[in-house]
């Protein structure tokens, strides 16, 4: 749960690699996608409306503190559902879950998917496993 109790958030599932149909990531060696299945909802009880969300808000941390965003650009090949990529709009009692892939390092696993919100003051984390 977010620490102003204004959204629930899950992360499900995160897998590396998928979509290997698609392009490598940035055309670099190394590199593969991976995918984090998140749930947000706006609690029911939230008084201030709307809620935007995207999937511009949740990174990956890695073990050496290194942060990765979601792609920018998107495949057919990309696990579906997917978290939305612009802004949505949500009011109170209402949900989103999708897949938000990201260009990782084929080497490594990050430790943790992190809620950067700037509206967080200290982000949420949810451990890889």
């Amino acid at each position: 749960m977010s620490p102003d109790e204004v959204v629930t958030a899950t992360v499900y599932a995160y897998k590396q690699p998928v979509a290997r149909s698609a392009p490598r990531p940035g055309g670099r060696l190394g590199f593969e996608w991976a995918a984090a299945d998140i749930k947000v909802c706006v609690n029911d009880d939230y008084a201030g409306g709307q809620v935007s969300v995207s999937n511009a808000s949740w990174v990956l941390v890695y073990a050496d503190t290194g942060q990765i965003e979601p792609s920018k650009t998107g495949y057919e090949s990309f696990l579906k559902p997917e978290y939305p990529w612009r802004a949505r709009v949500l009011t109170p009692g209402r949900c989103v879950r999708g897949w938000i892939t990201y260009p990782v390092p084929a080497t490594e696993r990050p430790v943790a998917v992190e809620y950067a919100a700037k509206s967080e003051p200290v982000p949420p984390r949810w451990a890889v496993r």
